[in-house]
């Protein structure tokens, strides 16, 4: 590499990224080293590699606990966490991830080394994360929340389930949210009878007391007498990825963020009429001047009869 090149280091391939990845994870030591690799070239792909991180299993993010301490400068590069709570491709909610516990079994995720260390963390991603225990969620929240509230402008939820008042709570815990997409999340009511709500209302109204005492104001028919103050929104980018939102979608987002929402993009199956009435009746009107693009993509159009009132 020339010292013109090394002034104005290289793009480099997603795939390039991914094989270095795997190297430095294993022993980021012996790659340095290397004959073929200039020092300067490693020297300028480290931030590159080290940018987003998968953590999927406690021993995942126990290696990466130990990353950090060896190599402070690591966690100024990491910019975005993507926590794999499941088997990503698992079609049921029948498992508990291992890094996203009750208060009892151990904390962990984030632990203590990550907030200490990443000091730079911009987006937060979880896929797969199935909560139906209310103290859980609200433990994990106030985790979450407490170490990178003040840097995460982005949040992202895919593949996941939540009780009512799940992903209100855990947008609106981030103060600085510029950014929030929604794939394929559904909230779950919690059944009588069960280990995780012998009282569902009960621990319901528990958790919104302690973490969303607003929440009412988070609706659109909500409470414009209550007692809370609605904290001030800050989303510009708002993606919703869901294939009912009959009674789903004022449980998903908070319908006073979509005043400052200046690009919106909705996908849901359009198997059915009233998604699309939810969507011209309840999210469009509460949109802003602020809004600038709207892209709704529908996966296939109702039955002529279904239309017909």
């Amino acid at each position: 590499m020339s010292e013109k090149d090394s002034a104005n280091p290289p793009q480099f391939p997603q795939e390039m990224v991914e094989n270095f990845t795997s190297f430095l994870w294993d022993d980021p030591k012996s790659i340095s080293h290397c004959s073929l690799v200039s020092h300067r070239w490693y020297s300028a792909v480290r931030p590159f590699i080290y940018r987003r991180i998968v953590l999927e299993s406690k021993e995942r993010l126990t290696r990466f606990e130990h990353l950090l301490l060896g190599d402070p400068a690591i966690g100024y590069w990491v910019r975005e966490l993507h926590i794999v709570g499941g088997h990503r491709y698992y079609k049921t909610y029948s498992f508990w991830p291992e890094i996203f516990v009750s208060p009892g079994s151990g904390t962990f995720f984030p632990g203590r080394v990550l907030p200490e260390k990443l000091k730079k963390l911009y987006a937060l991603t979880f896929e797969c994360v199935y909560t139906s225990s209310v103290g859980a969620s609200a433990h994990s929240i106030r985790a979450v929340s407490s170490a990178f509230a003040s840097t995460v402008r982005s949040l992202t939820f895919m593949s996941c389930l939540g009780h009512e008042g799940f992903f209100l709570a855990f947008a609106h815990a981030f103060p600085n949210l510029n950014e929030l997409r929604l794939m394929k999340v559904a909230t779950k009511p919690l059944l009588h009878g069960t280990p995780l709500a012998d009282d569902p209302d009960r621990s319901l109204a528990q958790f919104q007391e302690e973490v969303i005492p607003f929440m009412p104001l988070c609706l659109t028919q909500g409470n414009p007498t209550a007692e809370y103050d609605h904290p001030q929104t800050f989303i510009t980018s708002l993606r919703i990825d869901h294939p009912d939102f009959v009674q789903d979608c004022e449980s998903l987002f908070c319908t006073k963020s979509l005043r400052t929402v200046q690009a919106l993009e909705i996908r849901h199956s359009g198997s059915r009429l009233h998604p699309i009435d939810d969507i011209s009746n309840k999210i469009l009107p509460e949109c802003g001047r602020a809004l600038r693009s709207l892209k709704l993509t529908i996966a296939s159009l109702p039955e002529p009869e279904e239309i017909v009132r």
